[in-house]
């Protein structure tokens, strides 16, 4: 996650269990990675790794030595702590668990619709207040459903040609 002053790094790893020797290797892997590739030419906040399950003490302190040294503050986010994120945010539970991805797909269809002819007769005042009202719900529906990005969609004068070249 991006800061002004720098990224707070999240490691995910799926494992749900105890860690085995080989799964504790490779967030050692990874750690090393982050340090080596990450750590040395970007502004970092913190690194969290973040699983399913609930670290004991001994793999919190297992944590701590591997981290320390580097300056940064660490941590282990668990399960607990994703359940109380996933009950804040429902809409990311429902883009990954429901149908968030295929409402997202419609609404995308519906977007490329939006150049479609306008009927003859309709005065240009009532066909900018559509236009507008349209691009605004479009823009309220996707950021509504899409966890990842924020949209904000916009009306140019000018030539569509030029204006989707970029010319």
């Amino acid at each position: 996650m991006e800061h002004p002053d720098g990224f707070d790094i999240c490691q995910v790893k799926r494992y749900s269990r105890p860690l085995t020797a080989g799964q504790a290797r490779r967030v050692e892997d990874s750690w090393n990675t982050f340090v080596v590739q990450t750590l040395t030419v970007q502004p970092v906040r913190s690194w969290t790794l973040v699983t399913p399950w609930e670290p004991s003490n001994p793999r919190l302190d297992w944590l701590v030595k591997l981290t320390a040294g580097h300056g940064i503050p660490t941590r282990w986010m668990g399960g607990r702590t994703l359940d109380g994120l996933a009950a804040d945010n429902p809409a990311l539970v429902e883009y990954f668990f429901g149908d968030g991805g295929q409402r997202l797909a419609r609404l995308m269809a519906e977007a490329l619709q939006g150049g479609r002819e306008v009927p003859a007769g309709v005065p240009a005042e009532d066909l900018l207040d559509a236009v507008i009202a349209r691009q605004r719900g479009l823009a309220a529906a996707l950021n509504e459903v899409d966890p990842f990005y924020r949209y904000d969609v916009q009306v140019r004068p000018g030539r569509g040609g030029s204006a989707i070249l970029g010319r």
